[in-house]
């Protein structure tokens, strides 16, 4: 079997950007299955960071171009770059309530909500030869910081990704990590210097602020 590429996977990054651009078309990937063959094929590693853009695996840096005629709310909070001579560039958004960064995503309920953009990307790998209890790779953080979250998107509807938001669980212990594979589940040895984690608890999509599309 083919061995990931650990540069790949966070390309020296302390902070893992997470919100795809993916899945914006009928049939396009989902993240599980970026690279050749994805899960369904040989080297089943490879899939991590194969995807299509520079950075962590088909990971996209999700910061949207910047505008002037962004308002923050009562909860979510505009932020900006601010000059010395008075100059404002927008960056993003924070959410006041829960102390982070977020971006408009559509999560797992349906609903357009301000998610946070960094965690661990869900790519179909489990701990059990089941192929039941879900685990998501990392590499070890060289700023050492840990990802407080996973994250995982399946495309439900032409042009819908669907965006779920989990704790990061335990470290897994085990030497083995297992993927399905056509109809079977099958397993690989876990390369030296890679780590894997539990999915936690799912983050109640209710406790991101929703947004819907609006004209004026």
């Amino acid at each position: 079997m083919k061995i990931l590429d650990i540069a790949h996977l966070v390309s020296g990054s302390c902070a893992v950007y997470l919100m795809v651009a993916v899945l914006h078309a009928c049939g396009a990937a989902q993240p599980s299955d970026i690279g050749a063959g994805g899960h369904g094929g040989a080297g089943n590693l490879d899939a991590v960071n194969a995807g299509p853009t520079a950075g962590a695996g088909g990971i996209m840096d999700p910061v949207p171009p910047a505008h002037a005629d962004n308002e923050s709310g009562s909860r979510i909070r505009a932020k900006y770059y601010t000059a010395d001579d008075g100059t404002k560039q927008w960056i993003g958004w924070f959410d006041s309530e829960r102390k982070e960064d977020c971006y408009f995503y559509v999560a797992g309920d349906g609903q357009t909500r301000c998610l946070p953009p960094t965690g661990l990307l869900a790519h179909g790998y489990f701990s059990d030869a089941a192929c039941s209890l879900e685990l998501a790779p990392a590499e070890p953080s060289p700023c050492g910081s840990a990802q407080k979250y996973i994250i995982k998107q399946s495309a439900q509807l032409c042009g819908l990704t669907k965006t779920q938001v989990f704790a990061t669980g335990a470290k897994f212990s085990g030497v083995k990590v297992y993927y399905v594979n056509g109809a079977s589940c099958q397993s690989e040895t876990i390369p030296s210097g890679y780590e894997f984690y539990a999915f936690g608890q799912e983050i109640p999509p209710t406790d991101f602020v929703p947004a819907a599309v609006t004209f004026e």
